[in-house]
């Protein structure tokens, strides 16, 4: 996919509570959307790879993350890469009272990346993989 073609490939707000059923959103961190570093379909896949690399070594194991624009440390746990289905492939981390999910898929030369939270497990979940299915979707290839 050429740079330009990236411009409105992530939905809005808007879009996204109607992709989700909810209409009350708010953005608590900004939508961030990426030209492509690398022209090669290979480049986006190789990432992914390595991303599910990093999260297998993490298995299970205490990760402490610190907050660094409010100097909060946070401990938790990350589960295994599992397969969604369709390129999809999403990583559950554990032991917070929010349920986070990140779902990761490679189309073409675009490397897309969603994290999504929620109280309810399956919530966050499918939010993360209607995101990500919604960019696949208008991703040519």
């Amino acid at each position: 996919m050429a740079p330009a073609g990236l411009d409105g490939l992530l939905p809005s707000l808007q879009d996204l509570g109607n992709i989700i059923g909810y209409t009350n959103l708010r953005a608590e961190e900004p939508i961030r959307q990426f030209e492509p570093i690398d022209p090669h379909p290979t480049a986006a896949q190789t990432q992914s790879t390595n991303l599910q690399s990093a999260w297998r070594r993490c298995d299970g194991s205490p990760v402490n993350a610190t907050y660094a624009d409010i100097g909060r440390e946070v401990l938790f746990s990350m589960g295994l890469p599992a397969d969604a289905g369709g390129g999809v492939v999403t990583l559950e981390v554990v032991s917070l009272p929010v349920h986070f999910v990140r779902a990761i898929a490679a189309k073409t030369n675009v490397f897309v990346e969603v994290r999504a939270s929620s109280v309810a497990t399956d919530h966050a979940r499918q939010v993360a993989l209607d995101v990500v299915s919604y960019v696949l979707y208008k991703i040519r290839g």
